[in-house]
This record gives C-alpha cells, structure tokens and sequence, in this order.
C-alpha cells in the first residue's frame, strides 16, 4: 500500500482541481472539497468501505431550482485510505 500524508493528498486535490478545464470548473459553484480517512456508516450503503473513494453530498445542478442560494457548500469528499490502498508507485 502507498502511503501519503494527509497535506500532500489535499495538495494533490487542489492541483488536479487546477487542471481542469475552464468549462468544467466554472460549474464549480459552492462547493467545498475534503479530505477524511475513510467512508462513514453513512455512505459505506453507496459503496462499501474498501472500494469508496469519494462522495458527493449535496444538491446536483440538475436538481438546484429558483429557490436554491444561501445555503451552505455542497461537499466532495476524498476517502485517503481507498486511495492509497489502490495506488501503486511507478
């Protein structure tokens, strides 16, 4: 398994959120993006603990109607361990 500290995978994140391309990030509206250890109870009903890597948790665009504003972020979240229990170090 490839380890990596917390920092640097949020580094990481950042820097391929910088990548992409310019009509794709402008759609990046209130969002907010983290890093956690792992997938909770809550989302393991998505996609297990092991095989998880990220989860949405909030409004998709398509659903955001007239009514949607001042609300809090939306979230992306990043599951560390996941990650680095598929990575490989070429």
């Amino acid at each position: 398994m490839y380890r990596v500290d917390t920092e640097a995978l949020g580094e990481m994140v950042v820097e391929a959120l910088d990548g992409l391309p310019p009509a794709l990030a402008d759609r990046l509206d209130n969002l907010a993006i983290a890093v956690e250890p792992e997938a909770g109870a809550d989302d393991a009903r998505v996609g297990g603990f092991r095989t998880l890597l990220g989860i949405y948790r909030g409004v998709p665009l398509t659903a955001r109607g007239s009514g949607y504003g001042m609300t809090v972020p939306d979230r992306i979240v990043i599951f560390q361990r996941p990650i680095e229990s598929l990575a490989r170090v070429t």
